[in-house]
């Protein structure tokens, strides 16, 4: 738990904005390591060291950070199933009581425990599910938690985790006002490297407890953060979309529909001319798909109707709906369910290559061991030693499969030039030359009745967005999953 204590003058009186942060992963506690706090509306950062930090924001003093003096409690979970973690944070060196009492006044279990000053961890164990309080008591004062316990541990019982001493930082003079816009981002260790939580974005400053979320992803997602927008991040999947009418899959609804779809093992893997045979009774792969063919109210990946309007949702997006292939569908090495993944919209890809910090430094044409395709840069990019990038220039970034793997390792995605099918009978054009990549957003530009789609093109150094009338066409894609 980190706390932070934000003051806010406003004319003659002062008024204390407390915030306290905490973070989870898979709806369990997990410790953080330090929190950037960014004002989006004055273009300053700071970060907040763990455990137990405060920060002051005064507009006549600007930025400092002091010990925070009263004793916080907070679970993790809670509700539980029979065994929680609680974290103490205390401003001293002292003795405490520990007290569990039940709804009816009972104790059911009491520990003295040593608390130093910073953050202090316990574990508790119940046998018997309800709801109970904890009463932690010193010489200073006294603070009380609701728990709410739905299991059995075996034993009633106050465990001794161990604690972290608080730390400071220094001062800064960075100025605020109460209704500017502030992002919150939690860091933590775990499994050797340190991860970034889900930003968490306020319009304005005021007492709350903000839950830091992190998440690795499901199964199928590249590990490094693009920003899609000024709130929200996303990962891409590991490979393009692919489908075959073999087997079954889960789709939204709890029900389940023929065919399977997969992400392709590998960022460059490609179908090429094994889209011509697209049909209901092909029983291979394809990636390319119709716009808004996921399946739903029969709308299937192999469909040739040439009429534009038939495709999708109508003059409609699929941004959010079952005709986007990820919401949709369970994607077998994606998390098998459905829901997890989905499009980008049109905006978002205007984000990702125009409007993010640095987006024009972040992305070009390339060539992966003679497989052409467009490299994106992640938000947070370290250039690997040894292999060199240049935005926008196709003609230099030519990477064998070794120098991919430094730069894949480090964050970077491809997207690989698959051509497009059109016509009947269904033939692929300009593989592995040019490609065009479905977004979930149609297009209305000069006609709101429009049956148009907006698409993603590439050729070699050249991105556009093109409002693709066409939506009968065959084009790539490539699913994101919101961090």
């Amino acid at each position: 738990m980190l706390i932070l204590c934000l003051v806010a003058e406003q004319m003659s009186f002062a008024q204390s904005i407390d915030l306290t942060f905490t973070g989870s992963m898979n709806n369990r506690h997990l410790r953080l390591d330090s929190v950037r706090v960014e004002n989006l509306t004055r273009g300053w950062s700071e970060t907040l060291l763990y455990p137990d930090t405060v920060l002051t924001l005064s507009q006549s003093t600007g930025l400092s950070q002091a010990h925070c003096s009263a004793m916080q409690l907070k679970a993790y979970p809670n509700p539980f199933k029979g065994n929680a973690r609680v974290a103490v944070t205390a401003a001293e060196r002292e003795m405490a009581e520990f007290s569990l009492y039940n709804l009816a006044g009972q104790c059911i279990v009491r520990s003295e425990q040593l608390l130093v000053a910073g953050e202090n961890l316990f574990d508790i164990s119940l046998r018997k599910a309800g709801v109970c309080v904890l009463s932690v008591s010193t010489g200073s004062g006294r603070a009380v938690l609701k728990l709410l316990n739905r299991g059995n541990s075996g034993t009633d019982a106050i465990t001794n985790c161990g604690s972290l001493a608080p730390m400071y930082k220094r001062q800064s003079s960075m100025a605020f006002q109460r209704n500017d816009t502030m992002r919150y981002t939690g860091y933590a260790a775990i499994g050797g490297g340190r991860i970034e939580s889900r930003w968490v974005v306020n319009p304005r400053l005021f007492s709350q407890t903000i839950e830091l979320v992190f998440s690795n992803g499901t199964q199928g997602t590249l590990k490094a953060l693009f920003s899609v927008s000024r709130n929200k991040r996303v990962r891409f999947s590991q490979g393009n979309l692919q489908y075959s009418t073999v087997g079954t899959h889960a789709v939204a609804g709890d029900t389940t529909m023929r065919g399977t779809f997969r992400f392709a093992e590998n960022q460059w893997d490609t179908l090429g001319h094994d889209n011509d045979n697209a049909d209901s009774l092909y029983t291979g792969w394809i990636d390319l798909f119709g716009w808004g063919t996921s399946g739903y109210n029969g709308k299937y990946p192999y469909m040739k109707d040439n009429d534009p309007s038939h495709y999708g949702n109508g003059r409609y997006s699929i941004s959010g709906t079952n005709y986007d292939w990820g919401v949709y569908n369970a994607i077998s090495n994606g998390g098998n369910e459905p829901n997890l993944w989905r499009t980008l919209t049109i905006d978002e890809w205007r984000y990702v290559l125009d409007e993010r910090p640095d987006a024009l430094q972040k992305f070009s044409y390339a060539v992966i061991d003679g497989i052409g395709g467009v490299v994106l840069l992640p938000d947070y990019w370290e250039q690997p030693q040894g292999v060199t990038f240049i935005p926008r220039n196709g003609s230099s970034n030519v990477y064998n499969n070794d120098q991919w793997t430094l730069l894949e390792k480090n964050g970077a995605v491809f997207l690989p030039a698959n051509g497009f099918c059109t016509g009947t009978p269904i033939r692929t054009f300009q593989v592995n030359l040019s490609s065009d990549y479905w977004t979930s957003s149609r297009n209305v530009v000069g006609d709101p009745t429009s049956a148009n789609a907006w698409g993603l093109n590439f050729s070699h150094h050249l991105i556009n967005y093109s409002p693709i009338s066409a939506r009968y066409n065959g084009l790539c894609v490539r699913l994101v999953q919101d961090h």
